[in-house]
């Protein structure tokens, strides 16, 4: 069994922060130091850096197959607002369920 390591890369918000700590449950009980820090756990996620990491072809074979996989809604399908800096409507995953519905 290896030894409970901490990332180096963190997040941090006003009241948190928040890393990723790889160990067994029995290294992380036996850590003082990390035991008095948590105010939570989670299961770590994976992170887009699988596709971020791909070529530009592998990269186009996922976004194929995923458009392959689509289900747009039906017309009269409710709508979303989306309170961000905005929708990139050329995205292929995006553009078969944005178009024509993008209103300023």
């Amino acid at each position: 069994m290896g030894a409970t390591s901490v990332s180096q890369e963190a997040i941090k918000f006003l009241d948190r922060t928040v890393i990723l700590v790889f160990g067994t449950k029995l290294h992380m009980s036996r850590s003082i130091h990390l035991l008095g820090s948590i105010a939570e756990v989670r299961k770590a996620r994976d992170t887009a850096g699988f596709f971020t990491s791909m070529n530009r072809i592998g990269q186009q074979e996922w976004i194929n197959n995923m458009v392959e996989q689509l289900t747009l809604p039906v017309d009269n399908a409710p709508s979303v607002c989306i309170l961000d800096t905005g929708v990139n409507e050329g995205h292929p995953l995006l553009s078969p369920a944005t178009k024509g519905t993008i209103e300023l």
